[in-house]
């Protein structure tokens, strides 16, 4: 009796232990369509912050000069549970100073992390130090990038600009 009670406690502590793992799918980076962007809850303010902001022309104009689909690839990336300025302000601004250039909104990657060492396809190129952090690869390599710290409430056109034109 004793000897069964104790291999029962031994499961009862392999389980418990391995499901409180942060291993495994919860530290993948998930990528989100646009559509899946403005239809997650964590997501749901994103719409009203890019509907209200109107970026400077002048910057929209350089990021429909210099952006190449052919070369250029933009990845977000951006996690549901931040409140920071960076979320809530710096990135919905950035995708429309793009969308208003003309930047296809299929063109641009939204990828949803929990934190900043989650797991994503360019691991081995782009380390992230802060989410939100915009990046933009030009032919695989990463030639800019845009974070919070970077971000003066008024400044997202410009700084996607200046990365855009970046070569």
């Amino acid at each position: 009796m004793v000897i069964n009670m104790f291999r029962i406690l031994a499961v009862v502590a392999v389980v418990a232990l391995t499901a409180c793992s942060t291993q495994g799918p919860s530290d993948t980076a998930k990528l989100l369509t646009y559509d899946d962007l403005i239809t997650t809850p964590g997501y749901a303010w994103f719409p009203a912050e890019m509907s209200i902001y109107t970026p400077d022309q002048a910057m929209v104009d350089t990021i429909a000069k210099y952006y190449n689909p052919a070369t250029q690839k933009i990845s977000i990336f951006m996690s549901p549970t931040c409140a920071c300025t960076g979320s809530k302000r710096l990135f919905p601004r950035t995708i429309k100073a793009l969308v208003v250039a003309g930047v296809n909104i299929k063109d641009i990657e939204f990828w949803s992390m929990r934190t900043i060492s989650d797991m994503h396809p360019y691991s081995s190129k782009v380390s992230l130090t802060e989410i939100p952090t915009v990046v933009v690869l030009n032919n695989g390599v990463e030639t800019g990038r845009i974070e919070e710290s970077n971000f003066t409430e008024t400044n997202a056109d410009t700084l996607i600009a200046n990365v855009i034109a970046k070569r």
